[in-house]
Parts: structure tokens; C-alpha cells; sequence
């Protein structure tokens, strides 16, 4: 098991009840926050009601003070198992980044969750159309402002190690690294992982 310095936000004593409550929303169910921030105003769970994606952007804000005023007490290797939203910017900054020869910067107004568990990214990617699957891997150094959820908390039975970053964030592509691998049930997967830099504000 993974050692860490950090604790779960359950257990952290400058977390009001409210606070802990956001964290379990995003733990529970996460898309209501990013679909908010994205502007992704049309998913079922709004349904067109604006007062939930109104209550969305307000647990938002919440969850960002949160982050504001947490930093990470070690440093961490993490990775991110992308679905298809980020893997189509993804592909659009590796050719840009092969015609200029350096990367565009990637943004998301969303939140960013990255574990530092490689078995979760594996298991989050989903295949492109060429079943091929991409997996972001950096370097989060102690005192980094982000949220340690960790992979022990009383919100949930998922074990998923998660950190999670502010909204709003931005990356570039360093390099690309594409191997096969074969996950647990042997069955092989075509995998890009590609190192990324976190941009700090």
C-alpha cells in the first residue's frame, strides 16, 4: 500500500461539516461539477433546470476555496486515465506540438482528479477509435496546492487514491511514451502515456 503524509478530508480537523459534505458530492458523483464548469449545460442530470446547475456552480466554488487552502505534505507521481473528452484535445496538441515543435498549452475549466494508483488510470481510459488508450503522467511535488482524497475516507467503498487539482488548470505536453501493456486479465492494451508539466498560477 501507498504510504502518504497527507490525510483524507474526513479526517481533517480545518474542514467545516459543509466542506466535507462537497467533497463526498464530488466523491459520490463528480460530473455535476465539471459539467457546470464546462459549460456542459445540456447533460440529463440538469435536465435544463437551472437552479441544479446553479447549486453545481456554487458546490464548485466551494470545492475550490477547499483546494485553495490545502497543500500536499509529499510529493507524488500521478497519472490520469483519460475518456474521450480529453483525449481529443490531447491528439490535437500531439500533432500541434509535432508541426511547432512545442506543445500548446491544454486547459480545463473542469477540476482535474489524478491518482497515484496506475491501476485506477488504467482502468478509467476509455479506447479511441482505434482502441488505443492515453494516460497523463506528471510529477506533484510537496506543498503542491491540490486536494489529497487519498484511497481510505469514510466517503466511499471505491478505492481510487485520487488527488484532486483546482479548476481551471493548465498543461503542456513534455513527451509521449507508447507501450503495450497487459492488464489483469491478460488481455493487451495499446497505451500513449504522455508526460505532462502542470502549469502553477
Amino acid at each position: 500500500m501507498f504510504e502518504t503524509k497527507d490525510i483524507p478530508p474526513s479526517f481533517r480537523t480545518d474542514l467545516s461539516g459543509t466542506e466535507k459534505a462537497t467533497v463526498k458530492s464530488w466523491v459520490d458523483n463528480s460530473d455535476p461539477f465539471n459539467f457546470a464548469l464546462r459549460g456542459i449545460t445540456e447533460h440529463p442530470f440538469f435536465n435544463g433546470d437551472q437552479k441544479a446547475i446553479d447549486a453545481a456552480l456554487v458546490s464548485a466554488g466551494i470545492l475550490s476555496e477547499i483546494i485553495d487552502k490545502s497543500e500536499l505534505q509529499q510529493a507524488y507521481p500521478v497519472t490520469r486515465g483519460l475518456g474521450q473528452y480529453d483525449v481529443d484535445q490531447v491528439k490535437t496538441a500531439l500533432k500541434e506540438k509535432e508541426k511547432l515543435g512545442y506543445s500548446p498549452l491544454i486547459s480545463d475549466a473542469g477540476f482535474i482528479a489524478v491518482t497515484f494508483d496506475d491501476k485506477v488510470s488504467l482502468d478509467y481510459s476509455e479506447p479511441d477509435d482505434n482502441e488505443e488508450y492515453y494516460i497523463l503522467k506528471s510529477y506533484l511535488v510537496k506543498g503542491s496546492k491540490a486536494l489529497f482524497i487519498g484511497n481510505h475516507n469514510d466517503f466511499t467503498k471505491r478505492v481510487e487514491s485520487d488527488i484532486l487539482l483546482q479548476k481551471g488548470s493548465s498543461y503542456y505536453i513534455v513527451e509521449e511514451d507508447i507501450v503495450v501493456i497487459t492488464d489483469e486479465t491478460g488481455r493487451e492494451r495499446l497505451v500513449h502515456y504522455i508526460d505532462i508539466a502542470f502549469i502553477k498560477e
